[in-house]
Protein backbone atom coordinates (compact mmCIF):
# COMPACT_ATOMS: atom_id res chain seq x y z
CA UNK A 1 0.00 0.00 0.00
CA UNK A 2 1.20 3.43 -0.95
CA UNK A 3 1.53 4.78 2.53
CA UNK A 4 1.55 8.97 1.32
CA UNK A 5 -1.22 9.18 -1.05
CA UNK A 6 -2.86 12.72 -0.99
CA UNK A 7 -6.51 12.57 -0.42
CA UNK A 8 -7.99 13.42 -3.88
CA UNK A 9 -5.99 9.97 -5.36
CA UNK A 10 -8.31 8.04 -2.35
CA UNK A 11 -10.86 6.02 -4.46
CA UNK A 12 -11.35 2.88 -2.01
CA UNK A 13 -11.28 3.21 1.74
CA UNK A 14 -11.82 0.91 4.62
CA UNK A 15 -13.80 2.39 7.49
CA UNK A 16 -12.75 0.90 10.56
CA UNK A 17 -15.86 -0.07 13.58
CA UNK A 18 -14.50 3.11 15.22
CA UNK A 19 -15.54 5.47 12.48
CA UNK A 20 -18.37 3.72 12.12
CA UNK A 21 -19.31 3.99 15.75
CA UNK A 22 -18.49 8.13 15.24
CA UNK A 23 -20.83 8.48 12.52
CA UNK A 24 -23.66 6.48 14.69
CA UNK A 25 -23.03 8.87 17.69
CA UNK A 26 -23.07 12.08 15.33
CA UNK A 27 -26.52 11.44 14.09
CA UNK A 28 -27.57 12.50 17.82
CA UNK A 29 -28.47 16.25 17.56
CA UNK A 30 -26.58 17.21 20.71
CA UNK A 31 -23.10 16.23 19.90
CA UNK A 32 -20.53 18.29 20.85
CA UNK A 33 -16.78 16.39 20.33
CA UNK A 34 -14.78 17.56 17.36
CA UNK A 35 -13.61 14.26 16.35
CA UNK A 36 -16.88 12.73 15.95
CA UNK A 37 -18.03 16.07 13.75
CA UNK A 38 -15.15 15.84 11.90
CA UNK A 39 -15.78 12.18 10.90
CA UNK A 40 -19.37 13.22 9.88
CA UNK A 41 -17.68 16.10 8.04
CA UNK A 42 -14.47 14.06 6.16
CA UNK A 43 -16.77 11.46 5.09
CA UNK A 44 -19.37 13.28 3.82
CA UNK A 45 -16.57 15.12 1.93
CA UNK A 46 -15.39 11.84 0.44
CA UNK A 47 -18.89 10.62 -0.52
CA UNK A 48 -20.19 14.09 -2.50
CA UNK A 49 -16.45 14.46 -4.04
CA UNK A 50 -15.06 11.74 -6.94
CA UNK A 51 -10.96 11.60 -6.80
CA UNK A 52 -9.18 13.45 -9.08
CA UNK A 53 -9.47 10.63 -11.72
CA UNK A 54 -13.01 11.56 -11.64
CA UNK A 55 -14.09 8.11 -10.17
CA UNK A 56 -16.74 7.57 -7.60
CA UNK A 57 -15.26 6.58 -3.88
CA UNK A 58 -15.90 2.90 -2.49
CA UNK A 59 -16.24 2.50 0.80
CA UNK A 60 -15.58 -0.66 2.62
CA UNK A 61 -16.61 -1.99 5.77
CA UNK A 62 -15.31 -5.81 6.93
CA UNK A 63 -18.46 -8.13 8.45
CA UNK A 64 -16.24 -7.72 11.60
CA UNK A 65 -17.21 -4.87 12.34
CA UNK A 66 -20.57 -5.52 11.81
CA UNK A 67 -20.24 -7.87 14.63
CA UNK A 68 -18.51 -5.78 16.63
CA UNK A 69 -21.52 -2.87 16.60
CA UNK A 70 -22.62 -3.32 20.25
CA UNK A 71 -26.35 -2.13 18.73
CA UNK A 72 -29.89 -3.64 18.98
CA UNK A 73 -30.21 -3.86 15.62
CA UNK A 74 -29.72 -7.43 13.97
CA UNK A 75 -27.09 -7.45 11.30
CA UNK A 76 -29.66 -6.64 8.12
CA UNK A 77 -30.85 -3.37 10.22
CA UNK A 78 -27.32 -2.52 11.50
CA UNK A 79 -26.25 -3.28 7.28
CA UNK A 80 -28.55 -0.66 6.18
CA UNK A 81 -28.28 1.68 9.05
CA UNK A 82 -24.19 1.87 7.70
CA UNK A 83 -25.46 2.18 4.45
CA UNK A 84 -27.36 5.12 5.32
CA UNK A 85 -25.32 6.75 7.69
CA UNK A 86 -22.35 6.99 5.11
CA UNK A 87 -25.05 8.21 2.54
CA UNK A 88 -22.78 6.41 -0.46
CA UNK A 89 -24.16 4.07 -2.86
CA UNK A 90 -20.66 2.04 -2.90
CA UNK A 91 -20.09 0.70 0.43
CA UNK A 92 -19.21 -2.64 0.18
CA UNK A 93 -18.79 -5.26 3.02
CA UNK A 94 -16.10 -8.03 2.82
CA UNK A 95 -16.06 -11.24 4.46
CA UNK A 96 -13.06 -12.62 6.30
CA UNK A 97 -12.92 -15.86 3.91
CA UNK A 98 -9.95 -18.45 3.43
CA UNK A 99 -8.10 -16.25 1.05
CA UNK A 100 -7.89 -13.71 3.37
CA UNK A 101 -7.05 -16.08 6.39
CA UNK A 102 -4.13 -17.44 4.47
CA UNK A 103 -2.69 -14.29 3.60
CA UNK A 104 -3.22 -13.31 7.43
CA UNK A 105 -1.66 -16.43 8.85
CA UNK A 106 1.31 -16.04 6.35
CA UNK A 107 1.82 -11.75 6.67
CA UNK A 108 1.35 -12.06 10.24
CA UNK A 109 2.64 -15.49 11.35
CA UNK A 110 5.74 -13.80 13.23
CA UNK A 111 3.37 -11.70 15.46
CA UNK A 112 0.60 -14.63 16.19
CA UNK A 113 1.90 -16.29 18.84
CA UNK A 114 0.43 -16.26 22.50
CA UNK A 115 3.56 -14.49 23.66
CA UNK A 116 4.56 -11.91 21.39
CA UNK A 117 0.79 -11.03 21.01
CA UNK A 118 1.03 -10.69 25.04
CA UNK A 119 3.76 -8.21 24.38
CA UNK A 120 1.71 -6.82 22.02
CA UNK A 121 -1.01 -5.73 24.45
CA UNK A 122 1.74 -4.91 27.57
CA UNK A 123 3.15 -2.50 25.02
CA UNK A 124 -0.56 -0.98 23.94
CA UNK A 125 -1.08 -0.77 27.90
CA UNK A 126 -3.12 -3.91 28.83
CA UNK A 127 -2.82 -5.43 32.32
CA UNK A 128 -1.70 -9.25 32.53
CA UNK A 129 -5.16 -10.00 33.71
CA UNK A 130 -6.43 -8.67 30.93
CA UNK A 131 -4.17 -10.37 28.18
CA UNK A 132 -7.04 -13.01 26.86
CA UNK A 133 -9.22 -9.84 26.22
CA UNK A 134 -6.72 -8.12 24.39
CA UNK A 135 -5.26 -10.94 22.19
CA UNK A 136 -9.09 -11.01 20.80
CA UNK A 137 -9.16 -7.71 20.61
CA UNK A 138 -5.94 -7.54 18.77
CA UNK A 139 -6.68 -10.62 16.59
CA UNK A 140 -10.01 -8.71 15.51
CA UNK A 141 -7.92 -5.74 14.81
CA UNK A 142 -5.63 -7.15 12.53
CA UNK A 143 -8.21 -9.53 10.47
CA UNK A 144 -10.13 -6.32 9.39
CA UNK A 145 -6.80 -4.72 8.53
CA UNK A 146 -5.81 -7.85 6.43
CA UNK A 147 -9.85 -7.53 4.75
CA UNK A 148 -8.64 -4.45 3.94
CA UNK A 149 -5.26 -5.28 2.14
CA UNK A 150 -7.13 -8.34 0.31
CA UNK A 151 -9.37 -5.27 -1.41
CA UNK A 152 -6.11 -3.43 -1.90
CA UNK A 153 -7.52 -0.36 -0.77
CA UNK A 154 -5.59 2.97 -0.36
CA UNK A 155 -6.37 3.49 3.07
CA UNK A 156 -7.44 2.49 6.49
CA UNK A 157 -9.52 4.64 8.55
CA UNK A 158 -9.86 4.28 12.41
CA UNK A 159 -10.21 6.98 15.35
CA UNK A 160 -8.34 4.29 17.48
CA UNK A 161 -4.76 5.55 18.51
CA UNK A 162 -4.15 3.21 20.82
CA UNK A 163 -4.29 -0.59 19.31
CA UNK A 164 -5.93 -0.31 15.58
CA UNK A 165 -3.18 2.99 14.31
CA UNK A 166 -0.30 1.04 15.71
CA UNK A 167 -1.50 -2.33 14.59
CA UNK A 168 -1.50 -1.06 10.87
CA UNK A 169 2.06 -0.39 10.59
CA UNK A 170 2.98 -4.25 12.02
CA UNK A 171 0.45 -5.16 9.15
CA UNK A 172 2.49 -2.69 6.66
CA UNK A 173 -1.10 -0.72 6.17
CA UNK A 174 -1.44 2.34 5.49
CA UNK A 175 -3.74 4.09 7.90
CA UNK A 176 -5.18 7.13 8.36
CA UNK A 177 -6.02 9.23 12.00
CA UNK A 178 -9.41 10.92 11.41
CA UNK A 179 -8.29 13.76 13.66
CA UNK A 180 -8.50 17.62 12.99
CA UNK A 181 -5.42 18.29 13.86
CA UNK A 182 -3.69 15.66 11.15
CA UNK A 183 -5.25 17.50 8.36
CA UNK A 184 -5.27 21.02 6.93
CA UNK A 185 -7.68 22.21 4.86
CA UNK A 186 -7.64 24.88 1.79
CA UNK A 187 -10.12 26.60 0.30
CA UNK A 188 -9.72 25.78 -3.63
CA UNK A 189 -9.45 28.72 -6.21
CA UNK A 190 -13.05 29.89 -7.28
CA UNK A 191 -11.83 30.68 -10.72
CA UNK A 192 -10.25 27.11 -11.33
CA UNK A 193 -14.29 25.86 -11.29
CA UNK A 194 -15.13 27.80 -14.16
CA UNK A 195 -12.73 25.64 -16.19
CA UNK A 196 -13.42 22.47 -15.28
CA UNK A 197 -16.40 20.40 -16.29
CA UNK A 198 -16.92 18.47 -13.52
CA UNK A 199 -16.28 20.84 -10.35
CA UNK A 200 -14.08 20.82 -8.04
CA UNK A 201 -15.21 20.47 -4.03
CA UNK A 202 -14.97 24.79 -2.16
CA UNK A 203 -12.22 22.83 0.41
CA UNK A 204 -9.22 20.56 -0.06
CA UNK A 205 -8.40 18.59 2.53
CA UNK A 206 -4.21 17.55 2.99
CA UNK A 207 -4.00 15.04 5.64
CA UNK A 208 -0.35 15.19 7.88
CA UNK A 209 0.92 11.55 7.53
CA UNK A 210 4.56 12.48 9.06
CA UNK A 211 2.90 14.38 11.57
CA UNK A 212 0.52 11.80 12.65
CA UNK A 213 2.87 9.25 12.87
CA UNK A 214 5.72 11.22 15.16
CA UNK A 215 3.01 11.98 17.58
CA UNK A 216 1.63 8.46 17.83
CA UNK A 217 4.35 6.29 18.28
CA UNK A 218 3.90 4.18 20.46
CA UNK A 219 5.62 5.14 24.14
CA UNK A 220 6.12 1.94 25.48
CA UNK A 221 6.67 3.06 29.31
CA UNK A 222 3.97 5.40 29.24
CA UNK A 223 1.57 2.72 27.88
CA UNK A 224 2.84 0.24 30.40
CA UNK A 225 1.65 2.35 33.32
CA UNK A 226 -1.67 3.90 31.90
CA UNK A 227 -5.34 2.55 32.96
CA UNK A 228 -7.24 0.20 30.28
Amino acid sequence: MDTNKPINEWENILLDTSIICSLFTSENNDVTDEVILFVKEFIRYLTHNKSNKGNERHFYISTITISELLTSENDLEKIKRIIAVIDSSNVNFIDFDLNTSLIFNRDLHPILSKKKLNELADNYGFKSHNYLMAREWIIRDLMIIESGKSQDVDVILTTDKKTFYPLCEKANACCILAYPEYFRTTRQNSQANMFNSTPLPEFQYTYLYEEARTKNTINTAHYRHSQI
